[in-house]
């Protein structure tokens, strides 16, 4: 079982570039858990911005 796992591991991680993704998403990831109350009205501002850009855009 163990060397199922290890096997399976040095499939998939021995690129860099597979490895700095998988860090960058898990970085990402907890970012997202650790601050998304405080991001969540700066995102849904951002939103509400854009989505309200067309209409602007017509008015003038």
């Amino acid at each position: 079982m163990v060397r199922i796992i290890r096997d399976l591991a040095h499939r998939y991680f021995s690129d860099e570039e597979a490895v700095i993704l998988f860090l960058l998403l898990v970085a990402g990831t907890a970012f997202i858990i650790f601050f998304g109350a405080m991001l969540a009205p700066a995102l849904g501002s951002v939103i509400i911005a854009f989505i309200l850009q067309g209409p602007i855009n017509k008015l003038t």
